[in-house]
């Protein structure tokens, strides 16, 4: 929506970055890690209810992203190993 504009910031990832306390290059990985996995459901709802960390999720769409194939072992493996 672009409101971050309306405080000063040139991009939300500065937005958040500015608002958490925590680096561009951190703000950077949470913004990608989101966006990546709107489209990994399981993955999504682990990250979400506490079975991924935000670390874990970005490795696994990042595995993803790199061989669609492995999306399901992907979620599967990660899950497994935080557990």
């Amino acid at each position: 929506t672009r409101a971050y504009r309306e405080s000063g910031h040139k991009s939300a990832v500065h937005w958040l970055a500015d608002a958490t306390g925590v680096s561009v290059g951190a703000a950077t990985r949470a913004v990608k890690t989101a966006e990546a996995i709107k489209d990994l459901p399981a993955t999504n709802q682990a990250f979400r209810t506490g079975e991924l960390s935000e670390v874990q999720a970005y490795e696994v769409s990042n595995a993803a992203a790199a061989d669609p194939s492995a999306r399901s072992r992907a979620t599967i493996s990660s899950t497994v190993s935080a557990e």
